[in-house]
């Protein structure tokens, strides 16, 4: 078993959410520091921060996908300005 997830005794997550907290009270693991969450098809009981850290690192992946997708739709426009006249031109 992983120290940052845990599964049920046949490697693969809970079929329910119940199942899960009873196997983490089962396990006597404090509920400051593991829960109960859903993942890969099921539920399985991980530590808090190996959730945040996913989350993050998910928000990087979408945060990174935005970026791409707007600067592949940005346009660029060649822009021309009059040429720079003095005082002394425009009266003529």
């Amino acid at each position: 078993m992983s120290d940052e997830m845990k599964v049920g005794k046949n490697g693969k997550p809970f079929p329910n959410e119940e199942a899960a907290s009873r196997a983490m009270a089962e396990q006597e693991l404090s509920p400051d520091v593991w829960g109960v969450v859903q993942r890969e098809g099921g539920w399985v009981v991980e530590k808090h921060a190996a959730t945040l850290q996913r989350m993050r690192e998910r928000q990087k992946e979408l945060a990174t996908a935005a970026r791409n997708k707007a600067l592949e739709e940005e346009k660029y426009f060649w822009v021309y300005f009059a040429a720079r006249t003095s005082k002394d031109e425009a009266e003529s």
